[in-house]
């Protein structure tokens, strides 16, 4: 797996760190293996730790306000400073 031949090769520590979070994500098994879960999260285009959550959010009946917070910190920068003296304001 980590000899897999990337165009721009993140380095073997990040490629470590990324097995690792996985696994306590519980996406991949002890084998670097696909779980179901895994596979369930691989169906959303989110970062992992996200699709996890709102998995876990049907389980727990709060899937609106989870589909919510992801939209938030998934989005680049919600917040926009104006000026006053800006031309463009309206």
């Amino acid at each position: 797996m980590l000899a897999f031949d990337f165009l721009d090769h993140p380095g073997e520590e990040r490629l470590e760190n990324a097995l690792v979070n996985l696994r306590l994500l519980e996406a991949l098994d002890e084998d670097a293996g696909l779980t179901s879960l895994g596979r369930e999260m691989a169906g959303f285009p989110l970062e992992p730790n996200f699709a996890k959550c709102l998995l876990a959010s049907i389980e727990l009946d709060c899937e609106e306000e989870m589909l919510s917070l992801v939209a938030v910190l998934s989005a680049e920068n919600c917040f926009v400073a104006v000026s006053k003296n800006d031309p463009k304001r309206l």
